[in-house]
């Protein structure tokens, strides 16, 4: 009697160790996902921490590696900016003063100022020499951007203004987009509401600016 209890204890233990294996496997799938986190781009490559781990996905080839920490991220990509929110093609906190506050994206730098009746109001000062010293933005929620452009959310659509033209246009309808991150070739976005990050290709005319977005992959 007691040998059949120590076994249907045995079998119990079992099973539950099987069951917990399963359900570790399922969650370390699904949870390899980006689910609505930011990154930045590195080579090509998108480095995200999804709360659980450190990630590098590789959009061309759809493939993401997870990260050993703090070794091979520092080795691979200098990790650590992601994990403070930088990176490039990311819009950082910079400094602020009486005026307002002043982000960087590339290598120029962006002033909002702290007037609330203009508080979607944004001011350029391109670091280019061709480049105006100063411009007054478009209306919108800035994202992210390069050197010569920025792109930026209003209205359910998103758009990119170009510093050297000083002008803008609608790269994509009907999307609903907190971050993006681009490196001028690649763009990510993200929404956390709805746990979802996109990849995109952005699409260039024959002059070489960028006047749309190509869906690469969806909730990667």
């Amino acid at each position: 009697m007691v040998k059949m209890r120590r076994s249907g204890v045995v079998l119990l233990v079992f099973l539950g160790a099987v069951l917990i294996g399963l359900v570790t496997l399922l969650l370390l799938a699904v949870g390899a996902r980006a689910g609505g986190h930011s990154g930045h781009i590195v080579d090509g490559r998108f480095y995200y921490f999804n709360g659980m781990a450190i990630y590098r996905y590789d959009p061309a080839a759809d493939s993401r590696t997870r990260l050993l920490v703090p070794w091979q991220v520092v080795v691979e990509a200098n990790m650590h900016n992601l994990l403070r929110g930088g990176g490039p093609g990311t819009i950082l906190e910079w400094a602020v003063d009486e005026r307002g506050i002043y982000y960087r994206a590339g290598a120029n730098i962006y002033l909002r100022p702290h007037d609330g009746g203009e508080r979607h109001r944004v001011e350029a000062f391109p670091t280019r020499g061709y480049l105006p010293e100063r411009q007054d933005l478009p209306r919108g929620n800035f994202l992210t951007g390069t050197d010569d452009f920025l792109i930026f959310y209003r209205m359910n659509a998103l758009y990119l203004y170009c510093l050297e033209l000083r002008d803008y246009w609608r790269l994509h309808n009907e999307i609903s987009v907190y971050t993006a991150v681009t490196d001028g070739v690649w763009l990510f976005t993200a929404n956390p509401s709805q746990r979802t990050t996109d990849s995109w290709l952005l699409v260039f005319d024959d002059g070489g600016r960028p006047i749309a977005m190509e869906l690469i992959a969806a909730n990667i």
